[in-house]
């Protein structure tokens, strides 16, 4: 489950649109039930409630990996062509606008979706939403890789 604590309002509502509209693959089925009751509004309440939030990190990941991570998020890796991850989703990994906040997110969850992206992102190819830019950037880290970005996002405040 992702922690949506300090998430951008423009992307909460978005990812609750997308689960709406199935654009977004959920093996959870309360939360397609839930969602498919919310009218627009009680989604845009919601999306300011946990905006408001201050997440703070609960820094599972083993440390070993922050320096690499940090190196990736900062500076991407060149030679699989993925850039860095700040340039997006900003410096402190806060996100802005459609862009999701990446800081303090939990290690299993980033790791799970950036493993996933194309099977659980992206479903409808006709309809696409701003979560398409990352599957070729997903699908180019290794899973190393991925364990590192994690870990180190686990981390910031």
């Amino acid at each position: 489950m992702p922690r949506l604590a300090g998430q951008t309002t423009e992307y909460f509502e978005n990812q609750l649109r997308a689960f709406v509209e199935r654009r977004r693959e959920t093996h959870i089925a309360i939360v397609m039930s839930r969602v498919h009751g919310l009218s627009p509004e009680m989604r845009t309440a919601l999306a300011a409630h946990f905006t408001d939030l201050n997440p703070k990190p609960f820094g599972s990941a083993e440390r070993k990996l922050v320096a690499t991570g940090k190196a990736i998020y900062e500076e991407g890796a060149p030679d699989a062509n993925v850039p860095a991850c700040s340039a997006c989703h900003g410096p402190e990994a806060e996100g802005s606008g459609p862009i999701p906040r990446l800081a303090g997110q939990l290690y299993p969850y980033t790791t799970k979706e950036l493993a996933n992206w194309s099977k659980e992102r992206g479903q409808d190819a006709a309809n696409p939403d701003t979560s398409a830019i990352m599957k070729p950037i997903a699908h180019s880290l290794t899973k190393s890789q991925i364990e590192a970005v994690a870990a180190y996002l686990s981390y910031m405040e």
